[in-house]
C-alpha cells in the first residue's frame, strides 16, 4: 500500500469515528435535555404534591358480630359449590355428594325455595325472605329435602342468621330431610300468618322428618303455630335439641293458638300410622302471649298437647307435660323439661338488625 492510500484509509476511519461520535454525542445530549425535563417535571409534581392535601378515605367498618356464640359450628366444607338462591323462588337442584354454600344476594320476595338432592353439607349464613302481604300461598319459604333419604342432603344443612318477614310469610322451615342433621341458628321470623283451613304458619315443620334438629337463638311470631315438632306418619323423627328460643302468637281473638306443639297426636287422630316425634331437650325457652291479650295462665292452651289427658301444667311461669317426662326433657337429659311463660329477661334472643343478608356471625361455642 502507498503511503497516500494508507492516509486515504486513515481519513475514511477519522470520519467514520467522527460520525460515529457524534451520534453519541447527540444522543448523549438528547438524554441530557430528558433527564433535566423529567428533573423539571418531578420538581413541579413534588410542590405540586406538597402544597395538595388528599381527602382522608374513611373505610366503613366492619360489622360487629351480635349476641353470643352460637353452640353449633358449621361443618367443614372441601371444595364447596356455590349456588346463588333464585329471588323468585324455586327449585335449587343441590349437585349430589357435593358440599354446598347457598348465597342470598338479594331479599326472596315471592316463591318457595325447595332444596332437593343429596348434597353432601349445605351452609346458608345470612340470608333474608321479604314477602308481601298477600304475595304467597300455602308453602314455606324454604323446604329442606324432597321427603325422601336420597333427596336431602347426607350431612349437615347450616341455616344461619335468616330473616323472614313482610306480612306475607305462610311458612318458615319446612324439613323433609330424613337423612339430615338439621341446624338452624340466629334465625329470626317475625311473623308468620296461618290458620286452620290453610298452612298453619309453622316455624318448623318436619314433614318428612330428620336424623337430628338443632336449634339455637331464634325469635318467631305466628298467627297460629309455632314450632311444630310432630313428624309426620311413619316417619323418623330424630332427637331434637332447642336452646335459647322465643315465641310469640301474633294473632288476635284466634281461639286455637299452639306456639309449641312438642308431641305426637292423641290416638283418635293416628289412624294409619304411627306419629315419632323424637327425643326433645330443651333449654330457655320462651311463649308470650305476643299480641294475642292472653294472659300467662291461658298459654297452657297455647301448647300441645294443652287440652288432653297428656296436657301441660303450670306453675309460676313454667309449663310442663307431666304425664310425658321422658319424651321432653332439659339439656343435661335428666329431669323433666319445661317451658317459661313471657318474654326472655334480656329481650328476644334475635333482635332487629341481626338477621339478614349483611348478618356477621358471633362465632361458635365449639
Amino acid at each position: 500500500m502507498s503511503t497516500q492510500e494508507e492516509l486515504d484509509a486513515l481519513k475514511k476511519q477519522a470520519v467514520d469515528l467522527y460520525a460515529v461520535a457524534t451520534v453519541h454525542a447527540t444522543e448523549m445530549e438528547l438524554a441530557a435535555v430528558r433527564a433535566n425535563m423529567l428533573k423539571e417535571k418531578a420538581s413541579i409534581l413534588s410542590k405540586s404534591v406538597s402544597d395538595f392535601t388528599l381527602p382522608e378515605v374513611v373505610l366503613p367498618p366492619e360489622p360487629t358480630p351480635s349476641g353470643n356464640k352460637l353452640k353449633w359450628a358449621p361443618p367443614t366444607l372441601s371444595d364447596p359449590v356455590l349456588v346463588t338462591l333464585p329471588t323468585s323462588g324455586g327449585t335449587v337442584n343441590l349437585p349430589a355428594g357435593k358440599d354446598v354454600i347457598l348465597r342470598c344476594s338479594a331479599p326472596i320476595s315471592a316463591g318457595t325455595v325447595i332444596l332437593r338432592g343429596a348434597a353432601r353439607h349445605v351452609v346458608m349464613i345470612g340470608g333474608e325472605w321479604d314477602i308481601a302481604q298477600g304475595g304467597r300461598g300455602d308453602n314455606a319459604c324454604i323446604n329442606v329435602g324432597g321427603g325422601t333419604r336420597t333427596d336431602c342432603p347426607t350431612g349437615i344443612f347450616h341455616a344461619e342468621g335468616v330473616l323472614f318477614r313482610g306480612g306475607g310469610l305462610n311458612e318458615a322451615f319446612d324439613l323433609r330431610c330424613p337423612s339430615t342433621i338439621v341446624q338452624l341458628q340466629n334465625c329470626r321470623i317475625e311473623r308468620l300468618v296461618g290458620g286452620s283451613n290453610q298452612g298453619h304458619g309453622d316455624i318448623i315443620q318436619p314433614t318428612s322428618g330428620f336424623k337430628e334438629l338443632r336449634v339455637d337463638r331464634m325469635t318467631g311470631g305466628s298467627d297460629y303455630q309455632g314450632l311444630f315438632l310432630r313428624v309426620a306418619y311413619n316417619t323418623p323423627g330424630g332427637p331434637i335439641t332447642l336452646r335459647r328460643i322465643n315465641l310469640k302468637a301474633t294473632a288476635i281473638g284466634v281461639a286455637k293458638l299452639y306456639s309449641f306443639w312438642c308431641e305426637e297426636s292423641e290416638a283418635v287422630e293416628n289412624t294409619g300410622g304411627t306419629y315419632n316425634t323424637g327425643i326433645i331437650k330443651a333449654e330457655d325457652i320462651w311463649v308470650s302471649a305476643g299480641t294475642t291479650g292472653k294472659s300467662p295462665a291461658s298459654l297452657v292452651t297455647m301448647a300441645y298437647p294443652g287440652v288432653t289427658a297428656n296436657a301441660p301444667t303450670v306453675s309460676g311461669n313454667k309449663l310442663r307435660w307431666p304425664n310425658k317426662p321422658n319424651r321432653f326433657r332439659t339439656l343435661n337429659g335428666f329431669a323433666s323439661g319445661f317451658i317459661l311463660a313471657g318474654e326472655p329477661p334480656e329481650g328476644s334472643f334475635v333482635p332487629v338488625g341481626v338477621a339478614g343478608i349483611h348478618y356477621q356471625s358471633p362465632g361458635y361455642e365449639v
